[in-house]
């Protein structure tokens, strides 16, 4: 996979996207909750097609709605780590949820929304110095835990990448029905007696899951259920993948990102690290196996 060059226009539609943020504090630059939700729902056509020129709030609300995400796929994690004795079916769930956030942050950072009041979906789109919004109405194959997974996977530089998949439930290794099958199956019978890990012990399990060092990355499939350390290192790839992605692209040229990137709440028990996986670096970002800037 090549990595994307200055001149690409999803490269220039993230950057630019970002450069709508204010520079004041990056702490108070979060919008109200629901705030891009609203505003697409006041831009959206009442037939739910068509396209419209948006101001700068909307971009701007993109870009912090993919960094919202993105730390809730991260705190999923944790979650996740913090479950793995105690409940492996909820471990295994938040594990998975972890993986949607991440990916849904992707979605959100290529231009993608779904508007669920509208009943439509939504792509931002940046050309001649404007953004606009182009809406269509949803089809039933517009599930919340397929249409984000989707728009990543058919774009450029993750369409080829094996880090990304369709997540269709259909599919019998696909990581929503795992999630489904943890939710919804009868006589599952997996609960031990719950015992609440603590963050060294947190900090210990995602350490030895940054240590794996792979030759390819595995497919989940409920007949390992809850199969949590696999579960978990797809996850711990996709949110280090995002991270190191917005890195590149921005630097630390963009104050909001450098102040979220590093929460204050990881300390100690992760620190976005990985192995690179053997035999995949023609085939995954070239970010994938660098050593992440500084803390």
């Amino acid at each position: 996979m090549t990595q994307p060059s200055a001149g690409d226009d999803t490269t220039k539609q993230i950057v630019a996207t970002f450069k709508q943020l204010p520079r004041r504090s990056a702490e108070n630059a979060f919008p109200r909750s629901g705030g891009l939700a609203d505003s697409l729902a006041k831009a959206a056509p009442d037939n739910g097609r068509g396209s419209v020129r948006v101001g700068v709030e909307v971009p701007r609300m993109f870009a912090t709605a993919a960094i919202d995400i993105w730390l809730r796929g991260t705190h999923s994690l944790l979650v996740s780590a913090s479950l793995a004795d105690a409940s492996p079916i909820w471990a295994c769930v938040t594990s998975y949820y972890a993986s949607h956030y991440s990916v849904r942050a992707f979605a959100h950072l290529l231009g993608h929304f779904q508007l669920h009041r509208k009943k439509c979906v939504t792509r931002l789109s940046f050309s001649n110095k404007e953004f606009a919004c182009t809406f269509r109405q949803k089809t039933r194959t517009d599930s919340e835990h397929q249409f984000y997974w989707k728009v990543v996977k058919e774009t450029s530089p993750f369409n080829n990448d094996p880090l990304f998949t369709s997540n269709n439930d259909r599919d019998d290794v696909g990581e929503s029905r795992l999630r489904g099958f943890a939710n919804y199956i009868d006589n599952l019978r997996n609960l031990p007696p719950f015992q609440s890990l603590n963050k060294p012990a947190i900090r210990q399990r995602l350490q030895r899951i940054a240590a794996i060092e792979l030759s390819t990355y595995p497919a989940l499939s409920r007949d390992n259920f809850p199969d949590l350390e696999n579960s978990q290192l797809l996850a711990y790839h996709r949110i280090v993948r995002f991270r190191k992605h917005l890195d590149e692209l921005l630097g630390t040229d963009v104050r909001f990102w450098s102040t979220h990137r590093q929460p204050d709440w990881v300390d100690g028990m992760l620190d976005f690290q990985l192995v690179v996986p053997r035999g995949m670096d023609s085939l995954s970002h070239p970010t994938l196996g660098a050593v992440g800037r500084g803390s």
